[in-house]
């Protein structure tokens, strides 16, 4: 199976969508132009239309995990406005599937081969998709735990299976991107997960329904009426337009957050400045190797102004960047304010990376100093 040991031309593109809790991905051949969206929300719509059209992309496939409970799919809206497939599990009852994957089989965007891994247990219709050393879990496996399996066809011991009959299956470096982060986690490793995430570690299927059955939720009657709701639509292959003003109700969480909490250092500008100016002047490329100065915006962001001697990694592209990032010393991270940076600086930490400062302020605080800026 192919692993991250790929040539920057050949790595996949890939942006990562968040709202409330929920992750949504763009993945795309970078030759053709080719696009999936998986998991898409239906509130996100505009921006899926915006990075689509600003990055000249054609979009090629709608795939869902599963029937999602806790948020509107935007699949059936994409469909028809840019009449594509669907693409789901073969034991989905959604009306809305074009196309049902068995276990194993393949899908093509552009020059990508994605692989359909059957993961049941969080929902019967559970699926993870595969391609080019990535796996997208759903809600089968997160960063630090794994789906809540109290929604109606549940199942913890398939879920279990899941975990370990086949994702653990995957070479230990395959990038784990979720379909959910309740703690500010981006992505993490099958290897690092199977050292750290408690729900795999759990190596019988009896302590981990027990686990499960712990982590039940108390719902109340408002939010079990509000599951209903999006399980009835994501089922169907109804319009947006036909919903009305239930599309704006309360989101329903798909499981719960890490208890780990990954520690890295900050940095103000006042103290990166310096740091900048003796890498501008190190004549020594073995030892200015050894350090990474990263800024995580938007390649259209960076492009407008960033600071000096600083490289453009945009945030949802840091994962397809790990191994480079693991070899060094250390890695100083910047975003705009300092929140963007901040997640990155988390999450590398949590994946083993040696020594992260976090630069707090950002771009904005740089400017703001009146530092020197560099435009693209």
């Amino acid at each position: 199976m192919t692993t991250l040991n790929l040539t920057q031309s050949e790595l996949p593109g890939l942006k990562q969508f968040r709202a409330e809790g929920c992750l949504s991905y763009l993945i795309y051949d970078r030759a053709t132009r080719s696009a999936a969206l998986i998991d898409p929300v239906l509130e996100l719509m505009d921006d899926y239309r915006t990075y689509l059209a600003d990055h000249r992309l054609k979009l090629v496939w709608a795939l869902d995990t599963h029937t999602h409970a806790d948020h509107f799919s935007a699949s059936q809206e994409i469909r028809n406005q840019y009449d594509v497939p669907i693409g789901m599990s073969a034991t989905t009852e959604c009306a809305r599937a074009t196309h049902k994957f068995k276990h194993g089989e393949e899908l093509q965007v552009g020059e990508l081969t994605v692989r359909v891994l059957a993961t049941p247990g969080h929902t019967p219709d559970s699926v993870s998709y595969f391609v080019s050393g990535l796996v997208f879990t759903g809600d089968t496996l997160f960063v630090g735990g794994s789906g809540r399996t109290d929604f109606p066809g549940a199942d913890p011991a398939q879920q279990f299976g899941s975990i370990h009959q086949v994702l653990e299956k995957l070479p230990g470096s395959t990038l784990i991107l979720p379909g959910h982060d309740y703690n500010d986690y981006l992505f993490s490793t099958l290897e690092v997960e199977s050292r750290k995430n408690p729900h795999w570690l759990l190596k019988d299927v009896l302590p981990f329904t027990e686990l499960k059955r712990s982590e039940l939720v108390n719902t109340s009657h408002a939010a079990q009426e509000e599951i209903k709701k999006r399980i009835l639509f994501n089922l169907t292959s109804q319009a947006a337009s036909q919903m009305g003003s239930q599309r704006f109700g309360a989101a329903t969480a798909c499981g719960v957050a890490s208890k780990e909490s990954a520690q890295y250092a900050s940095i103000n500008v006042q103290k990166y400045l310096p740091k900048l100016q003796t890498k501008a002047k190190d004549k020594d490329a073995t030892k200015s190797q050894e350090v990474l100065f990263i800024d995580v915006r938007e390649v259209d962001e960076f492009a407008e102004g960033h600071m000096p001697e600083t490289r453009n990694i945009p945030l949802s592209e840091l994962g397809l960047n790990l191994p480079e990032l693991l070899k060094v010393r250390r890695v100083y991270v910047s975003c705009l304010s300092g929140r963007r940076s901040s997640m990155a600086a988390k999450t590398l930490s949590y994946l083993g990376v040696e020594d992260v400062v976090n630069v707090t302020g950002g771009y904005q605080a740089w400017t703001q100093a009146g530092y020197p800026v560099v435009k693209a």
